[in-house]
Formats: structure tokens, sequence, C-alpha cells
């Protein structure tokens, strides 16, 4: 099979496996949900965002060659808190001269 049996999501640009699904290839050999995901095919995802190790992930020779490493929950859960903070939209609506601001006109 050419399945590799994870899902995986952006946390703070880190590719961090979100989903192993059952009697998959990567379920048996130990990978985890949560586990950061540090190599593709012997490459670094160091220096990598996250959509380039999702490049790099659909691009690997099958059977692949991963490498995983778990994350602490705690860490996890923080780095997930930290995204939710950035991405979030305020619910405080801007006042008419901000928006005028942004909009470039003044």
């Amino acid at each position: 099979t050419t399945e590799i049996g994870i899902t995986v999501e952006n946390v703070l640009e880190r590719t961090v496996v979100h989903l192993v699904k059952e009697n998959s290839a990567a379920g048996e050999k130990g990978v985890r949900e949560g586990d950061l995901l540090l190599q593709v095919h012997g490459d670094s995802t160091a220096s990598l965002s996250h959509y380039e190790t999702v490049e790099a992930l659909k691009r690997a020779p099958r059977p692949g060659r991963l490498t995983f490493r778990p994350l602490p929950a705690r860490l996890l859960e923080a780095m997930r808190g930290r995204m939710h903070e950035l991405v979030v939209v305020p619910t405080v609506p801007p006042t008419a001269g901000s928006m005028h601001d942004m909009m470039g006109s003044g």
C-alpha cells in the first residue's frame, strides 16, 4: 500500500500527527497522535513550513522513511493554544476610525 495512514495538522508551522488510522503502516510502526514529524525520507523538516512538509510527504517515495518524536501533551496543548491566539479574529469590532485607517483613506 502507498498510504502512510496519518493525517497531520499545522501547529505553529510544525507538522504534528493529528490522527493515525487503525491497522495502518504508521500505526504498526508506533506513530501516535501528537508526534512531531522530524524527517521525510532522511530530510529534516526543521526549516520547512507546514505546507512544504506536506508537499515533501506527497513526493516522498513509498514506502516512506519518516522520523517522528513524541511531543509532551502539555507542550502540544500550549502550542495549539498559542496557534489559536494567533489565528482567531478578536470578537471586538474595530472602531470606525481604525477601519478608515485600514482602508488607506485618510
